[in-house]
């Protein structure tokens, strides 16, 4: 069982006011584990061809409206302010965006501290003397769906059958626990958390550390994840 299809489960379409085919699914979606992504930048020459462009790539673009599908993976787009007056939108339109965004991550590299080693030519190691830096953190990913906070801790499968769920005494938070094997000496790999941040975190520290737990630690009833990660 999955964080994701537990949150769909508790989702209620009823209650929803927003015109879920007008979002994009990247947007309430939570990321696959391991996640790949291809970026494809573009730059609009033809305001015609460019919204040619995108209006062949609409029906290729799944909506919010499936948000908790099984999907493997999907296509986005995103369009710069810029690239919206490229492809001819009314200035009134333009105009209505909020500044931050009228102006560009460029424009405002001072407020987003990209400057010197965050700087973009700079902030992969890109001609650095030694090489290129090696990320090496533990990936994670949140998501707040309306009430409900989900968190993704390392590698985690939403095809997964052999977790390990924990829930909180009031059973309203849980984690669930992803390992790298079905035996009891299996590693943790990952961890789906809901509702719980001050565990997003201890999952973030034990992942990052080196004394992860197995499956047969995170068994036991009595065992204390939050002081594990404080190991």
């Amino acid at each position: 069982m999955s964080l994701l299809s537990s949150l769909f489960d508790r989702f209620q379409s009823e209650r929803v006011t927003l015109d879920l085919d007008d979002i994009q699914a990247l947007i309430l979606r939570s990321r696959p584990e391991p996640y790949v992504g291809i970026h494809v930048m573009l730059h609009v020459d033809d305001a015609p061809g460019g919204r040619d462009l995108i209006a062949r790539l609409a029906p290729h673009i799944p909506s919010a409206k499936g948000w908790a599908e099984n999907m493997r993976d999907w296509t986005g787009v995103a369009i710069s302010h810029a690239g919206l007056k490229a492809l001819g939108l009314p200035e009134a339109s333009l105009k209505s965006f909020p500044l931050a965004f009228q102006q560009g991550m460029a424009a405002r590299a001072d407020q987003l501290r990209d400057y010197g080693e965050n700087a973009p030519e700079t902030a992969s190691g890109a001609g650095a003397e030694h090489g290129p830096k090696v990320w090496s953190d533990v990936p994670w990913h949140w998501s707040f769906q309306g009430p409900e906070k989900v968190f993704t801790a390392g590698l985690t499968d939403p095809d997964a059958d052999d977790t390990i769920i924990r829930h909180d005494p009031s059973g309203a938070k849980f984690q669930v626990f992803h390992f790298d094997g079905p035996d009891p000496e299996s590693k943790l790999v990952g961890v789906e958390t809901f509702n719980w941040p001050p565990m997003q975190a201890a999952a973030r520290r034990v992942l990052g550390g080196s004394n992860i737990p197995t499956r047969a630690q995170i068994a036991e009833p009595d065992f204390d994840f939050k002081a594990h990660s404080r190991l």
